[in-house]
């Protein structure tokens, strides 16, 4: 059966929230991130498919769990100079580890082998997200990151007041008045092509036959997207697919690659060792960790809180075999995008 793909981009029609996953504290001031997660956009894409190829959510849990639907992502696709330019988050750090000795070339850090840095790649940027352009190598006739053509972006904000909501009565909890900032627009500023204001977030996803045909044409689809309300117009595309790499990733650890996280990395540990999800037993890690967790709205519970690679972290691993998740733990299958570097 063939390999079917197409890629989704997502246009913000309104101010946006990506909020942290955690329990909000009586006013407390919360911080919109500057991009989408991953399950952000995986959730976008799940109610595209239910609304457009009339599969129920259960059936489409059960495809990502069996790896049938697979969503890779997000990046950000930018209008620049009449052609769209793609961009996933520059690694955090950049180089190669000093020696090949585990005990001179390495050093451990809470039991995470980390690869010393000889280089950091560009600067600390305040209030806006390094990127790199992803593009296709028309002589190699591939997807590459391109490590010399960078971006920022930055994001307007404004300040809101709001209460907390009851998750599953939906309506204001007692007590807990909060303030927020939600992202008004975009600025994204290459040291290539120039400044662009129109700014779309993208995903590439593999799907079965019968959800291609029919999410093929969908345009302009007026979507739920974050927090507080926002929404976004979703626009389904077959041509060009920037993350490809990321479905094929099996083929790069063969050969030892070291792989860029453009998505949240679930990291998980068993017998003492700690593996990348999808990915097998890490090697080193050059990033941070955070901690990532999430609502479940249709199960109406929360999701399983575990440790993640941020995006732009480098790893790279010795085993391909890793640890099964369970069923329904099938949204774990998301934390999983991460391309040769």
């Amino acid at each position: 059966m063939p390999e079917l793909f197409l890629s989704i981009l997502f246009e913000p029609l309104t101010p946006l929230f990506f909020g942290k996953r955690q329990a909000l504290s009586p006013y407390e001031y919360v911080r919109s991130s500057i991009t989408p997660s991953i399950y952000t956009i995986g959730g976008a894409v799940l109610r595209m498919i239910n609304e457009f190829c009339g599969l129920e959510f259960k059936e489409i849990e059960e495809n990502v769990s069996e790896d049938l639907i697979q969503i890779k992502g997000p990046y950000v696709a930018a209008w620049l100079n009449g052609d769209i330019k793609y961009y996933v988050p520059a690694p955090i750090g950049y180089g190669e580890p000093l020696r090949t000795s585990p005990y001179l070339g390495y050093q451990r850090l809470d039991r995470i082998p980390v690869a010393r840095m000889t280089k950091p790649l560009g600067i600390v940027v305040k209030d806006g997200l390094r990127l790199v352009e992803i593009r296709f190598n028309r002589e190699g006739r591939e997807w590459s990151i391109d490590l010399n053509s960078q971006a920022i972006l930055r994001a307007r904000m404004s300040d809101r007041t709001s209460f907390e909501m009851e998750r599953v009565g939906r309506v204001v909890q007692h007590g807990t008045l909060y303030f927020r900032s939600m992202v008004e627009s975009y600025i994204l500023d290459s040291d290539r092509y120039g400044r662009t204001s129109k700014i779309n977030f993208g995903c590439d996803v593999k799907i079965p036959e019968e959800v291609f045909k029919k999410l093929i044409g969908v345009k302009n689809a007026v979507l739920r997207f974050g927090g507080e309300g926002g929404v976004c117009k979703a626009n389904v595309h077959s041509g060009e697919i920037p993350l490809i790499k990321a479905f094929r990733v099996r083929e790069e650890l063969e050969r030892r690659k070291t792989l860029l996280a453009t998505s949240h990395i679930a990291l998980l540990k068993e017998d003492d060792r700690l593996y990348a999800l999808g990915f097998g037993e890490i090697e080193w890690v050059l990033g941070k960790v955070e901690l990532l967790g999430g609502w479940l709205t249709r199960s109406v519970k929360f999701k399983k809180h575990i440790p993640t690679l941020l995006p732009g972290s480098l790893f790279r691993v010795h085993s391909l075999d890793h640890p099964l998740i369970k069923h329904n733990e099938w949204y774990l299958k998301l934390l999983t995008t991460a391309i040769p570097c």
